[in-house]
């Protein structure tokens, strides 16, 4: 062992755990860390140093868990793991192998108090996930033809991201609330951006009028360019670890609607939200995640996202002041900020 750091995560194939890795990896070399980079699915002793990340934590449980979790113990010295939770409690595995961990980190507040009570037993660290620098530059102008497209698109336009999950994402909410809103207005435009998978809960979007659908990968000039090209941004999640576009909307000075979820609470606390219907089991649709995140989510009503909607459409000038501390709060959630917070915490271990 040396004092190289290893950072496990998915690089093979790309999530959203992969993107948040990337500028934690970027940030600690910029600041003379040395990080080894490892797949996940290449867990190995002689890969492993003092210190090892593991980004997912819980993407072990769906590998030969009893194994790596061996692995990873007998070969560090101190083991760092990155999570969230989609729902308000995790399973009792997932608790265990969190508690494996010397320390384990979470986006929110609101996680780590969800961990604590399934019954994780270690130390936990809040390290919130950020935003690029160019979220916050101003001469950002878009390439891509179907940005520009919507930039010239003449009525109030909507911005709604589905990449997976669309159940907990609340795909069927949107849908129903747009459904409504065309009813009464032909100049509300929804705009669905999702990446190159479909998600079955797509089809919910596909008869709702005057709906456009992005589905490809954008440069981050052309994603900030979409932020700007829209009105208004939906998140009415049934769960999740932090939901990183309502964030992005805010840095780029666009309102955003979400629902009324803990992992929204520390930069999302005064936003506009989604009335709560109940409590529903956020995978009820996916038999993996259930094996983590057992616990529920709440269920925004699509006919209260409506109504929030049209008032915003309404009273955009009102809304915009009333938003205009938490775009300033937003604005503090760079990459570099938050990543300054897990170098200080590996430089207790190196």
């Amino acid at each position: 062992m040396n004092g190289k750091v290893t950072y496990i995560y998915p690089i093979k194939h790309r999530v959203s755990f992969t993107l948040v890795a990337r500028q934690h990896v970027k940030y600690l070399r910029q600041w003379g860390i040395e990080i080894e980079e490892v797949d996940e699915r290449e867990i190995k002793p002689e890969k492993l140093n003092k210190v090892t990340i593991v980004h997912p934590i819980f993407y072990i449980l769906y590998s030969n868990h009893a194994k790596v979790l061996r692995v990873l113990i007998e070969n560090t010295e101190t083991l760092i793991g990155f999570d969230v939770c989609d729902t308000n409690h995790i399973s009792p595995l997932a608790s265990y192998t969190a508690s494996q961990f010397d320390v384990v980190c979470v986006p929110t507040t609101y996680t780590k108090e969800v961990f604590l009570k399934s019954g994780v037993m270690t130390h936990i660290e809040v390290i919130p996930h950020g935003v690029d620098e160019i979220f916050l530059r101003k001469d950002v102008q878009p390439k891509d033809d179907d940005v520009k497209r919507i930039s010239e698109l003449r009525g109030f336009k909507v911005l709604f991201f589905l990449w997976h999950s669309g159940f907990r994402k609340g795909a069927d909410v949107v849908a129903n609330a747009f459904a409504r809103l065309a009813k009464k207005y032909n100049n509300v435009y929804l705009i669905v951006k999702c990446v190159d998978i479909i998600d079955p809960f797509t089809q919910f979007l596909f008869f709702v009028p005057n709906t456009i659908f992005i589905f490809k990968w954008l440069s981050l000039e052309d994603l900030v360019a979409l932020y700007d090209a829209v009105d208004l941004v939906v998140v009415p999640s049934r769960g999740g670890g932090f939901e990183i576009n309502a964030l992005e909307s805010l840095c780029r000075e666009k309102p955003v609607i979400v629902s009324e979820w803990g992992a929204f609470n520390d930069y999302c606390s005064n936003c506009i939200k989604v009335r709560t219907r109940k409590l529903v089991k956020t995978f009820e649709f996916d038999p993996l995640s259930k094996w983590i995140h057992d616990g529920y989510g709440v269920d925004p009503d699509p006919i209260d996202l409506a109504e929030k909607i049209e008032y915003v459409m309404n009273n955009y000038d009102d809304v915009i002041k009333h938003y205009k501390p938490i775009f300033e709060n937003a604005k503090k959630y760079t990459w570099e900020n938050v990543t300054k917070k897990l170098y200080d915490l590996l430089k207790r271990y190196i």
